[in-house]
């Protein structure tokens, strides 16, 4: 258990004229184990997210780039989405995708076949 000192001690503290800046390092150091182990079981947590979804999203990818290609999408913004050097272009053509299947989703013709 981490030994913090009471919010009455640390007001009384401030008033007898002790150094702010000494008080917070103190507090600082108190809480640098509690810290330490958040971060730690927060990458514990990513990396089982990781290796349990790791899998099913290489699985489903394929279908992704199926429906994607049903839909109309360019094999070119696929390939962007995925391989460009830069973040922003990344997400730019990954945008434009996510318009293209929203597009093609709630399109009335997709689901039904024209009459003859």
């Amino acid at each position: 258990m981490i030994d913090l000192p009471k919010p009455e001690e640390i007001e009384a503290r401030i008033a007898s004229g002790e150094d702010i800046e000494a008080i917070k390092a103190e507090l600082v150091e108190a809480l640098k184990p509690v810290i330490d182990a958040i971060t730690e079981f927060a990458c514990d947590l990513a990396s089982a997210i990781n290796e349990a979804l790791g899998p099913v999203m290489e699985a489903l990818l394929p279908l992704l780039n199926d429906y994607l290609r049903a839909c109309g999408g360019n094999p070119r913004w696929m390939h962007l989405s995925r391989f460009h050097k830069r973040k922003r272009i990344r997400k730019k053509w990954q945008k434009a995708l996510w318009k293209e299947a929203l597009k093609c989703t709630t399109s009335p013709y997709t689901h039904s076949q024209p009459e003859s």
